[in-house]
């Protein structure tokens, strides 16, 4: 091997005499300014810096360890976020759903309700021993707008532990076709004060959630990216202020999301759901039945071929309701939209929940048995 001992310091003075001759000859200037200079100074701390990142936002490879002699500071430094404004009290929940609880069938480990053919599920519960999670398992969710935020608040059938590694969000459907359009998740909060802290939103920029064959499930393709570009993370983005989410103060089984309207363009008319997920956490292979077959999904129907659970578990999620219009019935993902009865003119269901009974356009199929009513 060559000692480059040697090499280097020669290298040194030969750039430096090749620079002073150049320097000395009238017909040449030196080209490297003070602008360059920097450049090049940037360049180097970039260079220095970074390390290839995969598509999940984790190092591909670990890096590598610096030599003994080089300083390795102890603290990474953050970005300061200057907040400008932030949510209050959720007002105007004017848009609400019913969600089956799993908590009547945990003992027997299992659960109904659950339909991976139409991206609806009901998965509170471990892989494997099927142990239920009951701050996973919704069972209402309401949803409002009081300008600029939109407010929404997730019931869950038991108040979540402080250590659980879950995230709680909703989703959105502006066309109204069954595909997702935005995706808004947040890690549980720690307090109950409204924080940006592991709150991110995400949009389909590309049409592809749902694949093919929206909420159906489609053959596990690659090339879906799902919802393929991060818009806000932990306040970061063209607005630190777009979305937040606490725990409700009083009622700890409860989390509140809020996100400004101009998020999703002030859409006038969408359909939501509510989501739990504490395992896959992947917004970027939604739809769920499109990233996974059933025998990998698994089921927990305990008289399915394909129970227990297995990659897919851990999760909840809600049918989407209307907020902005009044549905008539074919609307993709609908509460109620495959059994749903033609109401009489002015007509409605009488939809009881908590022991609050409110008059809605359509009976969700996971609600309490509704009785006709008279819209307001």
């Amino acid at each position: 091997m060559k000692d480059t001992r040697l090499s280097r310091p020669l290298l040194s003075l030969a750039l430096l005499l090749i620079s002073t001759l150049a320097c000395n000859l009238p017909a040449i200037r030196p080209k490297v300014d003070l602008e360059t200079t920097q450049t090049i100074t940037a360049l180097e701390t970039i260079v220095a810096g970074t390390m290839q990142v995969g598509g999940d936002g984790q190092p591909d490879q670990p890096p590598k360890s610096p030599p003994p002699d080089t300083h390795v500071p102890t603290d990474t430094p953050h970005p300061t976020i200057l907040h400008e404004m932030q949510p209050e009290e959720p007002v105007a929940l004017l848009s609400s759903l019913t969600d089956l609880s799993s908590l009547p069938l945990a003992d027997e480990h299992r659960a109904i309700g659950d339909s991976f053919i139409l991206n609806l599920y009901e998965r509170p519960f471990t892989a494997g021993g099927m142990d239920y999670l009951p701050h996973l398992d919704i069972v209402y969710a309401e949803l409002g707008l009081s300008a600029p935020w939109i407010y929404v608040v997730i019931y869950l059938e038991d108040a979540p532990p402080d250590d659980a590694i879950a995230t709680y969000g909703v989703e959105i459907d502006l066309d109204l076709d069954g595909c997702g359009d935005w995706l808004i998740m947040a890690a549980l909060p720690l307090a109950s004060e409204w924080t940006t802290d592991g709150v991110r939103a995400q949009h389909d920029v590309n049409d592809d959630v749902g694949g093919l064959t929206p909420l159906r499930p489609d053959a596990p393709n690659p090339a879906l990216d799902g919802y393929d570009e991060r818009v806000f993370d932990h306040g970061l983005g063209p607005d630190p202020d777009a979305a937040w989410a606490r725990r409700d103060p009083e009622h700890l089984e409860r989390i509140q999301l809020a996100f400004k309207y101009e998020l999703i363009d002030s859409d006038a008319a969408f359909l939501w759901g509510a989501w739990t997920d504490a395992d896959v956490k992947k917004p970027l292979w939604f739809d769920y039945n499109d990233h996974f077959t059933i025998e990998q999904a698994g089921d927990p129907a305990i008289t399915s071929e394909y129970y227990p659970l297995k990659a897919l578990a851990w999760i909840d999620n809600t049918c989407r309701w209307a907020f902005g219009f009044t549905p008539i019935g074919n609307e993709p993902g609908l509460c109620g939209s495959t059994t749903l009865p033609t109401p009489e003119p002015d007509m409605g269901y009488l939809v009881c929940v908590l022991r609050v009974c409110t008059c809605q356009p359509a009976c969700p199929p996971r609600a309490e048995p509704c009785t006709p009513c008279e819209l307001p």
